[in-house]
């Protein structure tokens, strides 16, 4: 336990110093964008946009909550995966409105045929928060797939940099929101909820 927790210590650390090095030397973030958006080409606008679309909002969450719906003793975990999504899309929602930070490809002056809504900024990215908000929920009941969802989520991430749809900071801030959403509710369920009825049912059959 006390590994896990100096590890994502070190992890949020790290994360929130690499967030400030690129939000405040936009220079650097900017130069990243704009390195990846030579990359494009049509046949790889096309996997790119395909691999976008699947890392929507809407699309993770009815990928995972049809994941844990699959076996029946891992149900119990769909309250706690719903509400982490609902904290960390909370969350997105007003850093985008407080920050306001304008999207890459409208600064840059990059080719995008994306529209988005005034209150849709871009800062944090939304669908880095989906994906990494699951990964801790994932890593304890679904261990196996593991690394196959985090390079799910690292290649939607790189999507919507190739896009220029969101700047480096912008995904890492996301993946670092999602990530702690779904660890502060695995925790919470882990050691408070199923504990708290565990002892319940321990009295209760006391009683009797």
């Amino acid at each position: 336990m006390r590994s896990t927790n100096n590890k994502l210590l070190v992890s949020v650390c790290t994360s929130l110093l690499l967030i400030f090095l690129l939000f405040f030397f936009p220079l650097i973030d900017s130069g990243i964008v704009g390195g990846i958006s030579n990359l494009r080409s049509d046949g790889l606008d096309q996997v790119m946009g395909w691999i976008t679309n699947i890392g929507s909002g809407i699309v993770i969450f009815f990928i995972i909550t049809a994941l844990f719906l699959y076996e029946e003793r891992k149900r119990k975990w769909i309250i706690p995966l719903w509400l982490s999504f609902a904290l960390a899309s909370l969350i997105t929602l007003a850093l985008k409105l407080l920050v306001a930070r304008e999207r890459p490809f409208e600064l840059l002056g990059l080719v995008s045929t994306n529209e988005f809504a005034f209150w849709d900024s871009s800062f944090p990215s939304w669908h880095a928060v989906m994906t990494f908000s699951a990964l801790p929920v994932i890593d304890r009941e679904f261990p196996r797939i593991k690394i196959f969802w985090i390079v799910f989520a690292l290649l939607i991430i790189f999507s919507r940099l190739y896009f220029g749809v969101h700047f480096l900071s912008d995904v890492v801030a996301g993946a670092l929101l999602g990530y702690l959403s779904g660890f502060l509710f695995v925790r919470t369920w882990e050691n408070h909820v199923w504990k708290g009825n565990k002892k319940m049912g321990v009295r209760a059959h006391g009683r009797k």
